[in-house]
């Protein structure tokens, strides 16, 4: 992964320059966003078009919740939502157990949920999961599309340590720490 006090390339400059210029940003917030890994499951158009949305900001997408500083699932996939609360609960003494259970994770796509929610550990996660409902259609929405987007820029915000993130209140979880560099 890469390591948070790399420089950004003259490409990666060029490429996101839009956001570096961004107040809040700026070049040390792109290299936060380059170097958080993103856990982003489904083959649904909403997953796809939220991964989209995630990668163009610059976050790298993974396909292991245990490689990601966050995840972003939508409340329609019962199956990745399981398997993070599984992995949290049954290893609690691992230290990939702790990480998850101090993951963010950005949950989106509930019908009276209209803005993505974080939540942080399996506790919460039962808790939102428990009180929301998924949509009633299983074919894609604009509402899904748009969730999914959303929750794409609120773990952005989330990765840059904006506050101000949806449902990241002050006793809500810790900004993201992007991943350990391995050399």
């Amino acid at each position: 992964m890469r390591s948070r006090t790399a420089s950004l390339t003259d490409a990666e400059i060029d490429l996101y320059a839009r956001q570096i210029i961004v107040p809040g940003v700026g070049a040390a917030g792109q290299l936060r966003l380059l170097s958080s890994p993103v856990y982003f499951p489904g083959q649904s158009a909403d997953a796809r078009l939220g991964r989209r949305y995630a990668a163009a900001a610059g976050m790298p997408i993974v396909h292991n919740a245990q490689a990601a500083t966050l995840a972003i699932v939508s409340l329609c996939q019962t199956e990745p939502l399981d398997m993070i609360a599984r992995m949290i609960e049954s290893r609690t003494d691992s230290t990939a157990a702790s990480n998850l259970s101090q993951m963010p994770i950005v949950l989106y796509g509930a019908e009276h949920l209209p803005r993505p929610r974080i939540v942080c550990g399996a506790e919460q996660l039962h808790a939102v999961r428990r009180n929301c409902t998924p949509p009633t259609s299983t074919r894609p929405s604009a509402h899904l599309n748009a969730a999914a987007c959303a929750a794409a820029g609120t773990a952005t915000a989330l990765i840059l340590g904006w506050r101000a993130a949806e449902g990241f209140g002050a006793d809500g979880p810790r900004p993201v720490r992007p991943a350990r560099s391995n050399g």
